[in-house]
């Protein structure tokens, strides 16, 4: 044979071996060769071998990541039990070392993030919100988007919503949001958060007590959405049932429009019942269209427990990559798919994981969203 081996390559690689009973430290060796082509005079590897780069194997890397995004344990603390319980060590820069393994995770569902961005042409809604993170050198902030079974995290590094013109290009769906002004550009039918305005309603009223005209739309606002909230509860989020209110809504509007406000609060007030009245009750006309942006908020629940310790500490690069794991991880449970199963499938698709594995016991009932409101925390 013109083949001769050349040079012999030996790679350990650490891993943890799953059994009923736990984890154990589990070490691999790879051999293999490059050879020699006497006639070409050219060094290969032969089809069938494959060098090995990394030094830890996948289920280590998904015990990290678990850790990491699920119990929002410090690498400094997923580093300590490693060493301490595994004897494992990853090198002498413990931040360099254990960042590496959220580089190469995200990495590695890179396309499964993508494609989970791809399908928001087709949901029926989006719920949408951002909050700021800071940065070692700077601030930005962190966008979500999401339905009832997909959420998706975006860092920006301003609040500027523009970048959304191209994701919701093909959206034809329902946008539901709070009331910031950059979203008032998009054509797409939109419902604002009615707790966001019953929010300001509030803070509105305690800081002018006296004033008979914020009190005057607060008390018709607050009825009319006792009734409607009185309606979800019995019926749910469904149009036929909905559909009835629209007259308390239009007779809440007449009483407005019969009021001539004098206060500068009043007048701002009632502008802003008027301007928007197109966007608030956009839920009456659709089956399962929520009135308000709970869900956007819950999926913000997970981040915030993140940043208190993580703010200031990151680059882009490195939120960036955390945003495509959370991305996942909080898709799973919005599935009911147990994020730990999962990383050990080692399938880069959600779907295809849920497709292959439903059948098995590894999905676990889905969260629910509360999109309801107790009339007694009305105004």
């Amino acid at each position: 044979s013109p083949l001769v081996p050349k040079t012999k390559i030996v790679r350990t690689v650490t891993d943890l071996k799953i059994t009923k009973s736990g984890l154990k430290k589990w070490i691999i060796k790879y051999i293999y060769y490059n050879w020699y082509c006497k006639n070409c005079k050219k060094s290969s590897s032969l089809d069938g071998y494959k060098k090995v780069g990394k030094m830890h194997g996948h289920n280590l890397t998904s015990w990290i990541i678990y850790q990491y995004m699920v119990n929002v344990t410090t690498f400094e603390k997923i580093y300590k039990t490693l060493k301490d319980i595994y004897q494992i060590s990853s090198g002498k820069n413990i931040s360099s070392s254990m960042h590496y393994f959220k580089k190469i995770a995200a990495e590695y569902y890179k396309s499964a993030y993508q494609k989970l961005k791809e399908g928001i042409g087709d949901w029926s809604i989006l719920h949408t919100d951002e909050t700021q993170f800071r940065l070692t050198k700077s601030n930005g902030y962190v966008w979500v988007l999401t339905n009832m079974n997909t959420v998706i995290y975006m860092f920006r590094p301003d609040r500027t919503c523009t970048f959304l013109s191209e994701i919701l290009k093909d959206f034809k769906g329902i946008l539901i949001s709070d009331f910031y002004k950059g979203y008032d550009s998009f054509t797409c039918n939109q419902q604002k958060c009615l707790i966001h305005l019953l929010r300001d309603i509030n803070d509105l009223l305690f800081k002018n007590q006296q004033n008979v005209e914020i009190k005057l739309i607060a008390t018709g606002f607050s009825a009319l959405l006792k009734k409607i909230v009185s309606t979800i509860d019995k019926y749910g989020l469904k149009k036929r049932n909905l559909q009835k209110h629209f007259k308390d809504v239009e007779l809440f509007y007449k009483k407005i429009d019969l009021v001539e406000f004098i206060t500068k609060e009043g007048i701002a007030l009632s502008l802003r019942f008027k301007r928007s009245k197109n966007n608030l009750f956009t839920f009456l006309t659709y089956d399962n269209v929520p009135w308000n942006n709970n869900n956007a908020e819950h999926s913000f629940k997970h981040f915030v427990g993140y940043r208190r310790h993580a703010n200031g500490l990151l680059t882009e690069n490195s939120i960036k990559d955390y945003l495509i794991l959370l991305s996942l991880y909080e898709t799973c449970e919005y599935r009911g798919i147990s994020f730990w199963n999962f990383l050990l499938s080692k399938e880069k698709d959600i779907d295809s994981y849920m497709a292959k594995y439903s059948s098995q016991g590894n999905l676990r009932k889905k969260i629910s969203i509360n999109n309801s409101q107790s009339p007694s925390n009305l105004p």
